[in-house]
């Protein structure tokens, strides 16, 4: 992994005027999250030798890209989609969720072997089941093979309700003015609080 993504160029090379100078550049080109610690090893033709050690970080990269699924409470939505390696030969593969990501987000296939960079590449699917109304679920999900790393922030959500507005209440509770003033009266009538007694 480390030799696709570093190489050494050099500059300027030992000269007459300076035949112990040269002047190289690192380019670290990481495809994925990584930490380690290289050694560059200078040798002379006539003799002698120099080591340098730099420590190398790559960090975290932005998400390739968002997945949006929707679904109802306790069913299961699923979206599809396809990958290929970045290079052109196939190469084993890990999918997951990182430890973070929402329990109800799940993938498939889980191992396998990417497609090469000139295939039709492989088929991942997302599915997500919400269990719990009120919420939106997130999560991150990372494909990863030995040399390369894709990373996908995943939205969960459900469908949002619109209750009915056209729809009128089945029992009038209203009071018509019309009806026998004695009961227009009883029903506008403030009721009298309620005392009770108690025999010891």
């Amino acid at each position: 992994m480390m030799a696709a993504a570093l190489r050494v160029e050099v500059l300027e090379p030992p000269s007459a005027a300076a035949p112990d100078q040269a002047t190289v550049r690192l380019i670290f080109e990481p495809l994925k999250e990584i930490r380690s610690r290289v050694q560059l090893r200078a040798t002379k033709a006539t003799g002698g030798r120099w080591t340098f050690e730099a420590d190398l970080v790559a960090t975290q990269a932005e998400v390739d890209d968002t997945i949006r699924i929707e679904a109802a409470m306790n069913k299961t939505a699923s979206v599809s989609f396809k990958m290929t390696n970045q290079f052109d030969e196939e190469a084993p593969f890990r999918a997951y969720f990182a430890m973070d990501s929402a329990a109800e987000f799940t993938v498939q296939p889980v191992t396998g072997t990417l497609g090469a960079y000139s295939s039709d590449g492989t088929t991942f699917v997302v599915s997500f089941r919400p269990e719990a109304y009120g919420r939106i679920y997130t999560g991150k999900l990372v494909v990863e093979t030995d040399e390369m790393q894709w990373t996908y922030a995943v939205v969960g959500d459900q469908p949002r309700y619109d209750p009915p507005s056209d729809v009128s209440t089945k029992v009038d509770a209203r009071v018509d003015r019309a009806a026998d003033p004695d009961v227009y009266k009883v029903c506008l009538r403030p009721q009298a609080p309620l005392t009770l007694f108690c025999k010891r």
